[in-house]
């Protein structure tokens, strides 16, 4: 059997010594041996792993590497004595590997014992985040406002102090927070942000790159930058590579990227910048299996060309994307009316034109949406699996179905989530509620509800605590789903005076009722904000959702109680009696309104004054009072929110009051 007639075009098989990367074994240790291999696409290398059926070889497995140089490719025993394991040493990224065989595909077991995982935790601050292990056990303790996932070269990014940094698996920075948004690597390279600039740093966090307007992730050793509405592209070591001359620039597909010139033409670059092809279109898609999308005129139909400008299929369709492993979806809906289908690269049809969403999945699978009510298709779809031929494996069940990973995709079907095989099988776990499952290493990771939990085996390890106890004070997570689509997790105070009353106060503010008539989901949450001994203040917060609307709309309440009494505190128990607190305020607002560039966004003539019972909270250095999105600014400018300190305020507090004492 020839091995490169099951690689891609172009595609190169690995060597090691002089040996070519090619083994047998039984794998998935049915008794019967498979074949495996290691390849390079362009600048990215794959395991494939081919088994035998009927005489037929097809691919089982198809993985991503670590690096395109090999030092050793082996097969053999390591884990189990009934399985071949394969064992790479990829020199470029200084790694060994060892893949195992799991019902996820090949995982690479190696460095199992070193996983670690991001955990949130709720406390007497606030929802702080660590790491536990693989058994479940928090081995780097809660401390960071956010943590992620750690990437293949070991690191991890966090948030502390409003800014994100790495550390490693001791929890040590490797780079201090010091950037505005995560640093997510990918061939070495991470993009990063401060003061509104992007930069683009290495692994020990030296800035590589001059500060832009913009920079996209690394990909093919190119990654875009802007300057203001102009796109360039830089090389691997950061510096530009071309200036920032286009319109319009794409990722590179390899050694080729298409851009979009000032003169609203399109052309096809080099890996070097050159231009090599130019395009005289009104519009050209990105470069995908040597085809690309193009219309000839503005608001004309898309058809599809090479690389050479010929045209292959002839324009027809009203959306056309990228081409991907010899499929490509299209549009042919009129009216802005969505049918969707699947073409060949001859422009046949694999799946018909006749549906509202269709979905790449990845691995040859696609989710086809059928809407839940075509006269409404903003209400959303159902989704069937299928594969790049057109079968079908399920009827429209699904509510959602995420990208395929080693053999498995989250689906949910509105009541339950659970993985599907590439055949839509189940497979377990099948836990109660909507969200995603995704597999991390030996831990299976489970955001349900909007709560994190983990499992091993089916079997659960890890899931946020429900319960904060301050000394003989306990607060208590319930949760409130009287539907699908509505839930609230809510708290409940255990062991202080007025329990009943602040309890109900505290369900009727989250929201917990009987949802009314419409089509919409509501999500509440809470949190602790702030503690001290005889001050426990609660943020309450909610976002409702209109199926169709453009975004959904949060609200915010914060609850401010006293441990002692149990009496709930307003705005106007801070200040002296008969005070007028609210011009005070008022006019400190106004002033930074003014004066502070910060708030540029406030609509004019929209800032009134504050009412005597608006939103506040307080922490041990100032007052926060805040107004509701669109009440003063746009949507994105979210709750804006202006900090008084108390020394401006020393006149009017009250500070033999019971709320002043209740923090001091």
């Amino acid at each position: 059997m020839h091995m490169q007639a099951f690689l891609p075009p172009h595609a190169v098989l690995l060597t090691y010594n002089g040996f070519p990367a090619v083994g047998t074994g039984d794998v998935d240790g049915d008794g019967q041996a498979e074949i495996a291999c290691v390849y390079r696409y362009f600048h990215t290398s794959y395991i494939l792993l081919l088994k035998q059926h009927r005489g037929m070889w097809y691919m089982l497995s198809h993985t991503e590497g670590k690096g395109t140089r090999l030092s050793h490719f082996g097969m053999a025993p390591v884990t189990t004595p009934s399985r071949t394991d394969l064992m790479i040493h990829w020199e470029d990224a200084r790694s060994l590997s060892v893949y195992h065989w799991t019902p996820s595909g090949l995982q690479d077991v190696s460095r199992q014992t070193e996983h670690l995982h991001p955990a949130p935790v709720s406390t007497a601050t606030g929802i702080k985040w660590g790491y536990i292990n693989d058994t479940g056990q928090m081995v780097l303790k809660p401390q960071y406002e956010q943590a992620l996932p750690f990437q293949t070269n070991g690191l991890a990014a966090v948030e502390a102090t409003g800014r994100y940094g790495l550390i490693d698996t001791t929890g040590q920075y490797r780079v201090p927070p010091r950037y505005d948004m995560a640093p997510s690597f990918t061939e070495g390279r991470a993009v990063v942000t401060q003061n509104n600039r992007f930069y683009v740093i290495n692994e020990q966090g030296n800035t590589l790159s001059e500060g832009y307007d913009y920079i996209s992730m690394y990909k093919s050793g190119r990654a875009v930058y802007g300057i203001g509405d102009a796109y360039g592209y830089l090389d691997e070591s950061g510096k530009a590579l071309t200036k920032a001359l286009y319109k319009r620039a794409d990722d590179f597909v390899g050694d080729k990227a298409v851009v979009q010139l000032q003169n609203d033409t399109y052309a096809l670059l080099g890996r070097s910048g050159v231009q090599i092809q130019p395009y005289p279109h009104a519009f050209v898609g990105m470069l995908g299996d040597g085809l690309l999308a193009f219309t000839a005129e503005s608001g004309g139909l898309y058809g599809y060309m090479d690389e050479n400008g010929k045209t292959v299929i002839p324009p027809q369709y009203t959306g056309a994307q990228v081409f991907a492993k010899g499929r490509a979806i299209v549009n042919t809906g009129k009216d802005f009316t969505n049918q969707y289908g699947l073409i060949d690269h001859t422009g046949r049809f694999v799946i018909q034109p006749v549906y509202e969403s269709l979905l790449s999945l990845g691995e040859k699978r696609f989710a086809v949406g059928k809407a839940l009510d075509p006269a409404q298709p903003f209400l959303g779809s159902r989704y069937a699996l299928a594969d790049q031929n057109g079968r079908f494996f399920s009827s429209f069940i699904y509510e959602t179905i995420e990208p395929f990973q080693n053999g498995l995709a989250s689906a949910s079907d509105r009541t339950r989530t659970f993985f599907l095989t590439r055949n839509g099988h189940v497979h377990h776990p099948v836990l109660n509620g909507r969200g995603t499952l995704s597999q991390e290493g030996a831990l299976i990771r489970a955001h349900i509800d909007d709560r994190l939990s983990y499992y091993r085996d089916n079997r659960l390890i890890w899931q946020q605590n429900m319960t904060i106890s301050f000394g003989t004070l306990t607060v208590q997570q319930h949760t409130y789903k009287p539907r699908p689509d509505y839930i609230v997790y809510y708290p409940q105070i255990q062991d202080i005076p007025q329990q009943a009353m602040l309890n109900k106060i505290l369900r009727d503010i989250s929201q917990v009722k009987q949802p009314e008539p419409g089509e919409y989901s509501y999500s509440g949450d809470y949190e602790v904000f702030f503690y001290k001994p005889n001050l426990l203040i609660l943020r309450l917060s909610g976002y409702t959702f209109y199926y169709g609307a453009a975004h959904g709309m949060s609200t915010m309440r914060y609850v401010h109680i006293n441990t002692e009494t149990g009496e709930m505190y307003a705005l106007k128990d801070l200040f002296l009696p008969n005070s007028d607190y609210v011009k005070t305020i008022s006019d400190i607002i106004a002033k930074q309104i003014q004066t502070d560039p910060t708030y540029s966004y406030v609509f004019p003539d929209t800032y009134k004054g504050i009412a005597p019972n608006q939103p506040f909270y307080v922490d041990e250095q100032a007052l926060y009072v805040y107004f509701t999105p669109y009440e003063i600014g746009p949507y994105a400018a979210g709750f804006p929110t202006f900090t008084i300190s108390f020394p401006s305020l020393t006149a009017i507090l009250y500070k033999e009051g019971s709320f002043w004492r209740s923090f001091h």
